[in-house]
């Protein structure tokens, strides 16, 4: 995410981030790629799936 979006987001942009299902490693969203692939997502930073 870039710096002047961040500054362009609000206190609700915020929440929903929070609220978000994401890695811990790499920012990918969890929910998502189980819709798209039907499995656990594969972190390729950690090597193993979240």
């Amino acid at each position: 995410m870039r710096i002047n979006e961040l500054r362009e987001m609000t206190e609700a942009d915020f929440e929903a981030l929070k609220k978000r299902n994401l890695c811990p490693v790499c920012g990918a969203d969890l929910d998502a790629w189980r819709e798209m692939f039907g499995e656990k997502h594969l972190c390729f930073d950690r090597k193993e799936r979240v």
